[in-house]
C-alpha cells in the first residue's frame, strides 16, 4: 500500500474561512463500487471504503478537522490491511511471518502490520503452533519426508529454528521417521538402475538425504532394502 498521503486541500490564505475543511463532494468510484472518493474544499482528498465512509459519517457538507481526517485515514489503512490479511488466509493457514511479509509487500507501514497481526491473533486466526502442526501433517500426507526437511520448510515459513525442531520431533518419532524413509525407499526402488550394488545404494542414500532423512535412518533403510533385494535375487535364481 502506498503510504504517501496527498495533502488535504485548503482554501486560499486570503479567504476568511481558510482554516475550514469541508467535505464538498462524495463520489462512488467507477472501478471499485465499494469505495468512495472524498473531496475536501472542492478537491479530491482520498479514497475510502464504504464501511469507513458510513462509520465516520463522511457526508457532503460536513466540516471536519485535520486531526479527524488523520484518524479516518489511519482507521482506513488498518481496515485495508486486515482485508488483505483475511483474503490471504482464505486459501490456507498462514504463519505470522507469512502475514507480515504479505503486508510488507503491499507497502503497509510496520505499525499497521503489527496492529493487523494482533487483531488476527485476538480472534484466533493465526497461531504459529497450530500452523506448524497443520503444515507438518499436510506435508506428510503428500509424500514421506524426513524431520530435517520438515524443519527446513517450517523455517522458510517463519517458524523459529528451536520451535520447528521441537514441533517436528514431537510429531515424528524415530519409528515414524524410519517408516517414512522405508516407504520412500520402496517407492523409489523400481527406478533405481545399475549393475553395481554400491552405486544403487549410493543413489538411494542420496535420494533419502534429499528428502531430509537423517543418516542413521538412511543406514537402517539401506540395510532393509539390501536384504529385500538379496531375497528377490535368490528367488529369481531358484526359478
Amino acid at each position: 500500500m502506498d503510504s504517501s498521503k496527498p495533502p488535504i486541500p485548503r482554501a486560499s490564505s486570503d479567504d476568511p474561512d481558510a482554516a475550514r475543511l469541508v467535505i464538498t463532494d462524495v463520489q462512488t468510484q467507477r472501478r471499485r463500487a465499494e469505495r468512495r472518493s472524498i473531496f475536501i474544499n472542492g478537491e479530491f482528498a482520498f479514497g475510502i471504503s464504504e464501511e469507513s465512509y458510513v462509520r465516520y459519517a463522511l457526508f457532503r457538507g460536513r466540516e471536519v478537522t485535520q486531526e479527524f481526517l488523520d484518524e479516518v485515514r489511519l482507521a482506513e489503512e488498518r481496515y485495508q490491511a486486515r482485508q488483505v490479511a483475511l483474503r490471504f488466509l482464505q486459501r490456507r493457514m498462514r504463519s505470522v511471518q507469512e502475514i507480515q511479509r504479505k503486508l510488507a509487500e503491499k507497502e503497509f507501514p510496520p505499525e499497521t502490520i503489527d496492529d493487523t497481526v494482533e487483531f488476527l491473533r485476538g480472534y484466533g486466526m493465526i497461531d504459529d503452533e497450530a500452523f506448524a502442526r497443520a503444515f507438518v501433517n499436510d506435508q506428510l500426507l503428500r509424500r514421506p519426508i524426513g524431520r530435517r526437511r520438515l524443519e527446513q520448510e517450517l523455517r522458510t515459513k517463519g517458524i523459529a529454528k528451536d520451535a520447528a525442531g521441537e514441533m517436528v520431533s514431537a510429531m515424528l518419532g524415530d519409528d515414524e521417521e524410519f517408516a517414512n524413509a522405508l516407504a520412500a525407499a520402496e517407492k523409489k526402488l523400481p527406478t533405481v538402475r545399475g549393475d553395481d550394488p554400491k552405486k544403487r545404494e549410493r543413489s538411494m542414500a542420496n535420494f533419502l538425504a534429499s528428502r531430509g532423512f537423517a543418516w542413521g535412518t538412511i543406514t537402517r533403510v539401506l540395510s532393509q532394502v539390501r536384504e529385500r533385494l538379496r531375497t528377490a535375487d535368490d528367488q529369481t535364481d531358484e526359478e
